[in-house]
């Protein structure tokens, strides 16, 4: 059943209005008619059953015939805080990562980044990654469209770690302390994983995270690429926690 996202002001008691690329897609794309059932999503969570009713060149209206909470959306909130990777690398992380279930990504400035880009460079390459997220999660059947959040500094995402439940910092030198030991018995709502760019973190950098009481965790004997880890410890949080 195709599935589209539209926005709160879009739905008024049991109707659903969808115009613009919605509609192109949905008439002219699938080639549906009326009487076709759709589902439709309000980006907060909400999956809508709904039949087209009506089509003009304006808009469709659909008619709501059930609404539910999304199944894919994970009961935990898993935000990736993402070193920025080189060339095109952050295109395949956003859409995968949005597969698996993550809740919304930030790039991160870090001293090994090979990327030299300030937070006004990334603002106009920001819609790119806006979209190729959408896509996603209509292709993941999520309900929400994750968001692309704006570049920050180690330093900002270190002050955001404050409001996080628990914080997944993956470190090729770390010994001991696994994923699997740092999510056991986790109750909270929200966690913050914070993945190195190509050149993983440096000493000065892995001492500052340590400093605000994150511990490193180790993801096992092979060290992976920046594009493959944090997709790695979403699927392995959600697998361990069962979401």
């Amino acid at each position: 059943m195709p599935k589209f996202f539209v926005n709160s002001n879009e739905i008024s008691g049991d109707n659903i209005s969808i115009s613009g690329e919605n509609m192109h897609h949905l008439i002219n794309v699938l080639r549906c008619k009326k009487g076709d059932e759709v589902t439709v999503s309000d980006s907060s969570g909400f999956d809508y059953t709904s039949v087209i009713e009506e089509i003009s060149k304006e808009n469709v209206i659909l008619k709501i015939t059930d609404k539910m909470k999304s199944a894919a959306e994970p009961l935990v909130k898993i935000s990736l805080f993402q070193g920025l990777p080189k060339g095109d690398k952050l295109s395949l992380i956003v859409e995968k990562c949005v597969e698996a279930g993550v809740f919304d990504i930030t790039p991160v400035n870090m001293v090994r980044c090979v990327s030299r880009l300030t937070p006004k460079d990334f603002s106009k390459k920001k819609e790119r990654f806006e979209k190729i997220a959408m896509s996603a999660a209509k292709q993941s059947g999520r309900g929400i469209i994750p968001e692309v959040c704006d570049l920050i500094s180690l330093k900002e995402f270190l002050e955001k770690s404050k409001d996080f439940d628990l914080v997944i910092f993956p470190y090729e030198e770390a010994k001991g302390y696994t994923l699997k030991n740092a999510v056991k018995g986790f109750t909270g709502e929200r966690i913050a994983v914070i993945i190195g760019p190509e050149g993983g973190f440096s000493a000065e950098e892995v001492k500052l995270i340590e400093s605000y009481g994150i511990k490193p965790v180790t993801l096992g004997n092979r060290i992976l690429r920046t594009e493959t880890a944090g997709l790695s410890v979403v699927f392995n949080i959600l697998y361990e926690l069962e979401l």
